[in-house]
């Protein structure tokens, strides 16, 4: 299947440098973190059913049809000349799944992965998420923006998390503030009930250089589930970086120093 371009942004020069947005972002996510890096052309689209890509695919939303629309847009790119050669692929959440599966899909188009606060492992549904996909379904059952944050104001898991960081609940209910609720609730409900991959096996064979990184005091973004994808990819190093909810300014700080580091001094620009 065959996906239609996928909208997106080009800053800089150099090395290609494509980085994925997470679940309900946009292609402004990651140019809103990451300081121009000299030598890199940095890349960044629009999902499907995020920002201006204002469709989704026949089938249901996983992974792998997330994947292969990047595939089709970075295969357009190529034939356009606007990049050449293997790419840096990087992801931030669900687009450190993506990467991950575009990486396994087409290991020889990549130079290397970065991994930022992954949120899956080898199982869909996972208990972190699962507000999120509680969300969706909300949704997806007919209800409107108005009346599920009414639901999710008096939903107890909401109001723990609401208590203990308030950041990351804001986070959440920022889900209701994108424009299009139908293409909401199917990335919600269809993403969640989705994994990376199925068998670590094909994961222990993917060698390219990988940088990681995961922060304590994330509840979706567990870093237990950052070491995970360390420990398992044979080529991978660990940063924890402060937590983007409570410390958001020295995050930002962290992952400038960690992306840059890995890019330029490290193995990650090859």
């Amino acid at each position: 299947m065959t996906y239609p371009l996928l909208p997106y942004t080009n800053l800089g020069q150099g090395q290609p440098l494509v980085l994925l947005h997470g679940l309900g972002g946009n292609r402004q996510q990651w140019p809103s973190l990451l300081q121009p890096i000299p030598g890199y052309q940095l890349l960044v689209p629009d999902l499907p059913g995020h920002g201006d890509a204002r469709w989704l695919p026949t089938t249901p939303c996983s992974f792998d049809s997330f994947a292969q629309a990047v595939a089709d847009w970075l295969d357009q790119l190529t034939q356009e000349g606007q990049i050449t050669g293997p790419v840096v692929l990087g992801g931030l959440s669900m687009g450190a799944g993506i990467a991950i599966r575009y990486a396994l899909n087409r290991p020889d188009q990549i130079r290397s992965l970065v991994l930022l606060r992954p949120a899956w492992v080898d199982q869909p549904l996972p208990s972190p998420l699962m507000i999120l996909y509680r969300l969706g379904k909300r949704l997806e059952s007919g209800h409107d923006t108005l009346a599920t944050r009414a639901w999710l104001l008096q939903d107890e898991p909401f109001l723990t998390l609401q208590a203990k960081n308030p950041a990351c609940a804001d986070s959440i209910m920022g889900q209701l503030n994108r424009p299009d609720p139908p293409l909401t609730a199917r990335t919600l409900v269809e993403i969640v009930n989705s994994a990376p991959i199925q068998d670590w096996a094909e994961v222990s064979r993917l060698a390219l250089p990988t940088l990681v990184m995961g922060s304590p005091d994330d509840p979706l973004h567990p870093v237990a589930m950052a070491t995970t994808w360390a420990n398992a990819l044979p080529n991978a190093s660990f940063r924890e970086i402060a937590s983007r909810y409570t410390e958001p300014d020295q995050h930002t700080a962290d992952v400038n120093r960690c992306m840059i580091e890995f890019l330029t001094v490290g193995n990650g620009g090859n």
